[in-house]
């Protein structure tokens, strides 16, 4: 496994607005407002890119009124992804500091996503707050 300390190459190849909704009727100005995120994980081999893919609701009643599905796509060094393959399975194991690092990067990005898809609308004042995401990737990620 790669040395927490040590230098890991990478860089942003492109990112991806996946789904972006705005559903009028599920929002009313004065219900509480709750969101919820998910983040999920691929590879593409031939590549050597690691796919970070971030997802926000926000919601009144359990119904969605914003949804948005981002993903940045990230080259990785080869030498780095030689590390972290597990040659048995052909999956990655992403040391937690690196993985939180490319969350938080695309975490940034749906921010800017989401800024500029409801810029001009009355949805403009929902920002994505900051997330301590150290407290959400305790552990090493596993993509398969």
């Amino acid at each position: 496994m790669t040395n927490k300390n040590e230098n890991i190459g990478f860089g942003l190849a492109y990112l991806r607005t996946e789904q972006f909704a705005i559903i009028d009727a599920n929002y009313d100005t004065e219900k509480l407002v709750h969101y919820n995120i998910g983040f999920s994980s691929s590879k593409d081999d031939e590549q050597k890119v690691i796919i970070v893919m971030f997802r926000v609701q926000f919601e009144q009643d359990n119904k969605p009124f914003i949804i948005l599905e981002s993903s940045c796509h990230f080259n990785i060094e080869e030498s780095a992804w030689e590390t972290f393959l597990v040659k048995e399975n052909n999956s990655l194991l992403v040391p937690k500091g690196f993985f939180t690092h490319l969350c938080v990067l695309t975490v940034g990005t749906a921010r800017g996503i989401l800024h500029a898809k409801t810029e001009g609308t009355n949805f403009n004042g929902f920002i994505l707050p900051t997330l301590n995401l150290t407290e959400l990737i305790t552990e090493d990620a596993v993509i398969n």
